[in-house]
Formats: structure tokens, sequence, C-alpha cells
């Protein structure tokens, strides 16, 4: 691995279509291409949002699995990171609680995202693989948002390393829940996910990810980036720092 590899940090949330399908196209292109210059990380929070009095929200109601069925609200989500996310001005008091986070897609993304921020916790350089490995699992249809229950996300999750501590995390309300505050403060105010970042800048195209790292990498150009034609300044833009 480079000594100072090109950071993509990844916000995204756990078995969202557009989110499985950047990690296993342009983002696996990328690892497999330029993998020694990169680092990935990874934030499992994406378009979900705590329901505060200020921005508003509902619950999701039980076994809804898409942005129509658990009463998702894109203009809520928009205030929340407004004021909760990373860099959010002026915070609200109950930024983090007591109301409930509501996953755009349902209870098996909320519970996926809280168990994958509970392996990011414990182990921030070594949980990308094991995010990845439950992601495939919704991303190959052993997992479903609406239909899966945690007992079937947390087996996924023992097949693919997580530890026993971030398996207990998950069910534990104090610990579970500070995860999930962690990475919902973390998260910037974005249009959307997957929401891409090439060592703090915003990567407006995701076909171009190759071509970002590359450009971004200060190293020897490892042979992954031959042939690759650098992506033209419009394409990036310097992310809004907090």
């Amino acid at each position: 691995a480079a000594d100072n590899p090109v950071v993509v940090s990844l916000f995204g949330e756990s078995g969202c279509p557009d989110t499985t399908g950047f990690i296993f196209g342009p983002l696996k292109e990328a690892e497999e291409a330029v993998g020694e210059i990169l680092r990935v990380s990874w934030t499992p929070f994406g378009n979900a949002y705590y329901i505060t009095k200020e921005c508003g929200g509902v619950p999701a109601p039980p076994g809804c699995s898409s942005s129509r069925t658990c009463r998702y609200n894109s203009t809520v989500r928009d205030c929340y990171f407004q004021h909760c996310g990373l860099g959010g001005h002026p915070r609200l008091a109950d930024c983090y609680g007591p109301g409930v986070v509501h996953c755009q897609h349902g209870a098996a993304e909320c519970f996926a995202n809280r168990l994958e921020a509970c392996v990011k916790v414990r182990d921030p350089a070594g949980s990308w693989p094991i995010a990845r490995c439950i992601e495939k699992a919704f991303y190959d249809g052993t997992l479903r948002n609406g239909h899966s229950s945690h007992q079937e996300v947390t087996k996924v999750a023992q097949g693919c390393g997580a530890p026993e501590a971030a398996l207990s995390c998950a069910t534990s309300d104090s610990a579970g829940d500070a995860a999930v505050e962690q990475m919902a403060k973390e998260t910037p105010p974005h249009p959307g996910v997957p929401y891409i970042l090439v060592n703090g800048v915003v990567l407006e195209n995701e076909k171009q990810l190759i071509q970002a790292v590359c450009k971004a990498y200060q190293g020897p150009k490892p042979a992954g980036c031959s042939g690759t034609p650098l992506p033209s300044l419009a394409s990036v833009r310097t992310a809004v720092r907090a």
C-alpha cells in the first residue's frame, strides 16, 4: 500500500441500490485497478435523519422498503443536515434524539447502518472490508430492505467477520446509539447518495473515480493509472469545508 493513499470518502446507506451500485461498480473497478494507492472511508448514515421538532419528519412504517412506502422526505433531510450534519449550524437541541432515526429504505437499512457504524467506531482502519461484505449481501439479494430481519443482518455480519463487540454494540441502546450519532455528525450536507469525496474534493461523475484517484495521488502512478484520461476541472469541485 502507498504511504500517502488517496482517501475516497463514501457517504451512503446500507442496501441503497445507488450506493451498492457504486460500491460494486466504479469503486470495485478502482479497488482492483489502483487499490494500492487508495483508502476507502465509509460512513454508513447517508440520507437518514433523526426526527426533530425544527425539521419535522415521521417514523417509517414497519415493513417499508422505499422512499414512498417509508414516507421519506428529502426536504426534512436537507433541513436536518443543515443543522445537524458535519459543519451544521445552528445545532438543534434534539439533533441526535430523543426522536428516532428515519432511514430511507426502512428497518433493515437502519440496523445494518447501525451495525456497520459499530464496526467502524471500534476499528476505523479495518472496518471497510466487513462493511463491503455486508453490502454485497444486499447487492446480490441475500439481504433485502423491507424483508430482512435484524437476525438475518446479524448472521451475514458474523459471516463477514464482524467482531462480537460490534454485534453487541448494535443491540445495545447506549453504544449503538452513540455509534449512529457519530456517523450522523460525520456526514456533510449532500444532495443524495452515494456522495463521494476524493481527498476532500467532490466527485461529480462517479464513473471517473479511477481518473480522479490517479490525478490526486502524489507519488509514482501505478500501472492501473495508465491510459485513463484525467478528469476535466469542470467535473470536480472543492467540497465545502466545515
